[in-house]
């Protein structure tokens, strides 16, 4: 059993102990189904001209408990691959009651990286997708 399951007393590391998080050039708002079309479609199938040339998980995702909303934990759950050699976050909330200002707030702690000059936040949602796929190929 891994430090990273939620299993008996095993306690999840912290997210300020994972170093991806200081090396993730970009972080996207995608379920595991979202996550899992988004690399089909722009990888696997290649349904749309980009620069992808790399697509691997680097892990099978972590849950975090952020918080609590009228005593119910409030979760994110974060999946990391490397696209071109560079780390991206897939994440969602994933608990029974959610917070999204709570989720916000720790997203833009957490996932710090900028792009397109430093004058945006390297985040988007799933839609977007295209804006990530930009940063890490340089459009």
């Amino acid at each position: 059993m891994s430090a990273q399951t939620w299993y008996g007393d095993v306690k999840p590391r912290m997210e300020s102990d994972d170093p991806r998080f200081a090396e993730c050039v970009f972080a996207v708002e995608a379920d595991s189904f979202a996550h899992h079309q988004l690399w089909a479609d722009w990888f696997h199938k290649k349904r749309h001209p980009n620069g992808i040339e790399s697509w691997e998980q680097t892990s099978p995702g972590h849950i975090w408990e952020i918080g609590k909303l009228a005593g119910h934990p409030v979760c994110v759950s974060v999946q990391w691959d490397r696209i071109n050699g560079r780390i991206v976050a897939f994440y969602y909330a994933c608990s029974r009651v959610v917070d999204h200002a709570l989720v916000e707030e720790w997203t833009h702690k957490h996932f710090k990286a900028r792009w397109d000059g430093g004058s945006r936040w390297a985040q988007t949602d799933a839609m977007n997708f295209h804006l990530c796929v930009h940063a890490l190929v340089g459009r």
